[in-house]
């Protein structure tokens, strides 16, 4: 049976002992933790040179927080398989952390493309108005 159709099988998903670590992608899914755990880095210290603009600070605190969150994750799902926990480490419970990921990110990239922009504009165009209206001195 290829690998293609044992995806198809809903008991490959769902197997108490799914057998070894398959190496490739548990390398992958750690190297990808240590790139989620730089991007977190980063994403501190831009929450840090944002200090003052909540707008842009608010994407980056959206950032590291997914990236502080998933990254531990996979090393725990990671720690689980290694350990023999396989129901805590079940495929479908990998898979199930892949999506939610996914959504999060794609949730983000919402945000960081099509909410902030307008919301910036809307910030500008607010503060060409209140240039022109009398203050309290």
């Amino acid at each position: 049976m290829s690998t293609m159709q044992k995806f198809l099988i809903i008991s490959y998903w769902f197997e108490s002992a799914p057998g070894d670590l398959d190496l490739r992608f548990w390398r992958a899914a750690l190297i990808g933790a240590a790139i989620f755990i730089v991007i977190g880095i980063a994403a501190s210290f831009m929450i840090r040179r944002y200090k003052n603009d909540r707008l842009h600070r608010r994407v980056w605190v959206k950032i590291a927080s997914w990236s502080f969150t998933i990254a531990p994750l996979v090393v725990l799902l990671w720690f689980f398989r290694l350990q023999h926990a396989y129901f805590l480490s079940m495929r479908f419970l990998v898979l199930l952390w892949l999506l939610l990921a996914l959504v999060w990110a794609v949730m983000i990239a919402w945000f960081a493309f099509r909410v902030l922009p307008r919301r910036l504009k809307e910030r500008s165009s607010q503060e060409a108005m209140d240039r022109y209206l009398p203050h309290k001195k």
